[in-house]
């Protein structure tokens, strides 16, 4: 299920909203909300479930009851931060239950994906990205520039989704490809990400020839028919995934989906949750 459908399994569909009065949750910081807002939170951690799968409780009586749930407090705190944004109500539930719901995760086979970071890395990022999308181009560098501030706990891992309406996008995906087979798939992807309105077989090999790849080698990658189902089997992944835009990013299967997160303000503080997340189970 998408975050949405998720969200709409949970007793918001099924209870009326009350107008209980709201009670402090402990560990829970709520001191920013002003009256009408902390009523809009309780309203929906009384009536969402807890992220724990053991028993079909509500976010409140999780958190009251001390319940050994890792996840109903990180839960908490996000759905408060968001209230705290004026975020709609139904789009705060569905972003809620698809960061912490068990439904959410969904399973990327990496195989040997460009990839930067340990293996054992307690976080893997995985982006679908495609070379002439404005958006991929502005949010890669974010990636890569967490990953690099989290380099013993992260993992990043790139996929090709050429879109078909960007003409050039598949022709830089096989270059970047090329560039992968020679170990400089990152110095390729950023300078192509660079350069999006020069993407020409021409200016790609320029790139090529720029980050030190041997030539003869790099036209002969490129135009094989390993790269042609490389970048095929990274669109049917994306596609299992149920991709709805590029960049397409999961952490750890999970999507962090721009319609709900900011990746300027949110990224970080994803990923230090995600760690102390995976260090509570």
């Amino acid at each position: 299920p998408t975050a949405s459908g998720a969200a709409a399994s949970s007793p918001l569909d099924s209870v009326a909203l009350t107008k209980e009065p709201p009670r402090q949750l402990p560990g829970v910081d709520t001191s920013a909300l002003d009256g009408e807002r902390k009523q809009i939170f309780w309203d929906l951690s009384s009536r969402l479930y807890a992220p724990c799968t053991e028993h079909a409780v509500t976010l409140v009586q999780c958190i009251e009851e001390a319940r050994p749930c890792g996840g109903c407090l990180p839960m908490a705190n996000v759905l408060s931060d968001l209230v705290k944004r004026g975020t709609a109500r139904a789009n705060a539930a569905a972003a809620v239950t698809g960061r912490f719901g068990p439904e959410g995760v969904k399973t990327i086979p990496l195989r040997s994906s460009p990839s930067k970071g340990p293996a054992n890395a307690p976080v893997t990022i995985v982006v679908f990205s495609d070379f002439e999308c404005p958006a991929c181009a502005a949010t890669v560098p974010l990636l890569s520039e967490v990953a690099a501030k989290h380099p013993k706990d992260v993992r990043l891992v790139h996929k090709y989704f050429p879109l078909p309406k960007h003409l050039r996008a598949r022709y830089a995906a096989k270059a970047a490809y090329a560039a992968h087979k020679q170990g400089k798939y990152w110095e390729m992807e950023k300078l192509i990400f660079e350069n999006q309105s020069a993407l020409s077989d021409e200016d790609l090999e320029k790139y090529a020839q720029k980050v030190g790849l041997d030539l003869v080698r790099y036209r002969a990658d490129k135009d094989s028919k390993e790269a042609e189902e490389t970048i095929e089997q990274d669109v049917q992944d994306g596609e299992a995934a149920e991709l709805r835009h590029t960049p397409f990013v999961l952490i750890n299967g999970r999507l962090f989906d721009p319609k709900y997160f900011r990746y300027d303000t949110d990224l970080e503080p994803w990923i230090v949750m995600e760690k102390g997340l995976i260090g509570a189970k």
